[in-house]
Parts: C-alpha cells; sequence; structure tokens
C-alpha cells in the first residue's frame, strides 16, 4: 500500500514538473506567434456576409409542382389558407429566411424556411379564420433579420364566387340528307 502511495506521489511530481519543463521551453513571444494561426483561422470561420434577393413572389390559394397557383392580392374569408410562394436568390452557402405574418399590425405566425441553394423557391401559408378580415402583411426576413421584402393583402367579407364553368355546346344531331 505505501509502495502505491509513493507510486502515484512521484508520478503527480513527474506529470506537474513536465508541465512546468513544457511552458518554460518557449519564450513569449514564441507562444503568441503560435497563437496567431488559431486567430487567422477564427477568421476564417466567421458567417460571410449573404445577399439575398427576393426574385419573385406571389400570394396565392396553393402550390402546384412548385409553382403558386390562383395569384390574387385579396382574398375573402372562405379562403382557408393564403401561401406565400418566394423565389430567393444569391444564397452561397445554407441560410434561413423566416415568413412573418402579421394582421393588423400583430404578428400571427413566423415560419423558418431553409435556403439550401444560390436560387431556391419556397413557400409558407397560414390558415385565415373567416373573422380575420383587413389588412394583413407578411414579411420576407433573412437570417441577420433584415426585412427584404414586405406583402400586402386583404382578407374581404364574402365568400369566392364558384368558378364558372364553359359549357361545351352540344354536337348537333347529324342528320341524313
Amino acid at each position: 500500500m505505501k509502495r502505491n502511495v509513493l507510486m502515484a506521489v512521484l508520478l503527480i511530481l513527474f506529470l506537474s514538473s513536465g508541465i512546468v519543463l513544457f511552458d518554460s521551453a518557449f519564450s513569449q513571444e514564441e507562444l503568441e506567434e503560435a497563437s496567431e494561426p488559431e486567430a487567422a483561422l477564427e477568421e476564417d470561420t466567421e458567417v460571410k456576409e449573404q445577399v439575398l434577393e427576393v426574385k419573385e413572389y406571389a400570394l396565392c390559394t396553393g402550390v402546384e409542382d412548385r409553382q403558386p397557383v390562383n395569384k390574387r392580392t385579396t382574398f375573402t374569408q372562405d379562403v382557408e389558407r393564403v401561401y406565400l410562394w418566394t423565389n430567393i436568390y444569391g444564397a452561397e452557402e445554407p441560410t434561413q429566411i423566416k415568413h412573418r405574418w402579421h394582421y393588423k399590425g400583430q404578428n400571427m405566425a413566423e415560419v423558418s424556411l431553409d435556403i439550401k441553394y444560390p436560387y431556391y423557391r419556397t413557400w409558407s401559408y397560414k390558415t385565415i379564420l373567416p373573422q380575420w378580415v383587413g389588412d394583413w402583411t407578411v414579411d420576407i426576413v433573412d437570417a441577420k433579420g433584415s426585412v427584404l421584402k414586405e406583402i400586402s393583402f386583404v382578407v374581404e367579407s364574402g365568400v369566392t364566387p364558384e368558378e364558372e364553368t364553359e359549357e361545351l355546346p352540344e354536337k348537333p344531331l347529324e342528320t341524313e340528307e
């Protein structure tokens, strides 16, 4: 037992003296120079400033095949959902944008959307309750919180008229002569 304690004490002394010898083996200048590459590495790993641009956008009632359907800026209260389709350009590396939905100045929703490529289409939607009639805005915001675009739309009272379908004329009967 005494031998184990003695070995442990000697090991501790050896390790602590090794650290002291290592520290004293370098001058202060050498230590500072050795830390400079780390500072340069830190500068290189900073997030690059990306300039994102909203190339296109559309408010609509749906998205099919990554394209907006039924574009408009005025909706009726029975719309159920309003979509904001966005085409973003300029991402040099993956980032995020947000769609911030506002009703009468109050923040109603914030949706984070990944931007994975330099030219990227994405969208979000907001479910609209029938009593939410009035002015709406959606802000498209970059990862740093800068507003890239502000888009306005209106939800009006009433019901969307059903689309009129064009009836094809009946084929005239063929008569024999």
